[in-house]
């Protein structure tokens, strides 16, 4: 009798075990995508995908939009087990973004952005003694003394702007494009565009807009979420590329413009761009090349 009782007892308890762990299995899955309570409110979630089924794939600005109206300025969304916090409404952002900066000041891995910044860019990057150097680099173009400086640049390509739709007033949207861009390239390197055919005009244009796909939500696979997918080789993973080629290109255009700026303060024909001065304090602000490169793309 007690030689088949032990067995038994050995097999039922095996079987119970495992039909413990099976449960807590299915219950820590069915958990997989639930809104956490200590989170904003928002759209109602399923098992496992969470809101993921009902994220927009276009224009989700406008979602965005129809669910701050619903759920208020701050809501959340839950991407499987991630979660994305969604501020909408300028009051709101400034009171987070500003007036609590010592707490919202660091960043969230962002793997697109890794890709291709090499996690230099610095409105994704994390808090530490990189960002802050360039913020500190940044910081000496956009103050109040600074932009009454940029005025005179700003009032000429006014000038070629509205010149400009007089004579072609159809073409409204590039002459807008070259008008802003000009501003900026005037300023950080002292050289203008003049049409919107001008080749660094349109390598920012091309660039930008690469960029604009791998800064959108939608428009790539949510590696950060789901990271078992940084794990596909390049080849198979069309996002990869896409991050390579708009590296490329940046560092193309930018280091393009750096290198001619090198070249013009060697021959002794500076024209006072911020360029400029950014690579005369490099020592001070503790930049490297590939930090100055980086300025240059965020601005």
């Amino acid at each position: 009798m007690s030689i088949w009782q032990i067995p038994w007892q050995d097999n039922n308890l095996s079987l119970l075990v495992f039909h413990f762990l099976l449960a807590w299995l299915i219950q820590r899955i069915l958990k997989i995508g639930r809104r956490e309570k200590y989170l904003p409110g928002g759209p109602p979630t399923v098992p496992i995908l969470g809101n993921l089924h009902i994220f927009p794939t276009e224009d989700p600005h406008i979602k965005f939009t129809e669910w701050a109206q619903q759920y208020g300025d701050i809501y959340s969304l839950k991407i499987g087990s991630g979660t994305v916090i969604v501020i909408s409404g300028m009051e709101t952002a400034s009171e987070l973004m500003d007036r609590r900066s010592a707490t919202t000041a660091d960043r969230p891995n962002y793997h697109m952005g890794k890709k291709v910044t090499n996690d230099l860019n610095m409105a994704l990057c994390g808090y530490s003694d990189t960002w802050r150097a360039l913020r500190k680099a940044a910081h000496t173009i956009l103050t109040p003394a600074a932009a009454e400086n940029h005025l005179p640049i700003q009032r000429a390509e006014a000038t070629q702007v509205l010149y400009d739709f007089i004579q072609n007033p159809d073409d409204f949207f590039n002459h807008i494009g070259r008008y802003t861009n000009s501003v900026i390239m005037s300023i950080l390197f002292g050289k203008r565009c003049p049409r919107y055919e001008t080749p660094e005009s349109m390598g920012f244009f091309e660039s930008q807009k690469l960029w604009n796909r791998c800064l959108s939500p939608t428009a790539v696979p949510p590696v950060d979420l789901l990271p078992f997918l940084d794990y596909i080789p390049e080849s198979w993973a069309w996002w990869k590329q896409l991050a390579s080629e708009t590296r490329q290109k940046q560092r193309a255009l930018y280091f393009g413009l750096l290198d001619e700026c090198e070249q013009r303060m060697k021959r002794g024909e500076e024209n006072e761009s911020y360029m400029e001065q950014i690579l005369m304090e490099k020592r001070e602000l503790g930049l490297d090349r590939e930090m100055i490169g980086s300025v240059l793309n965020i601005l």
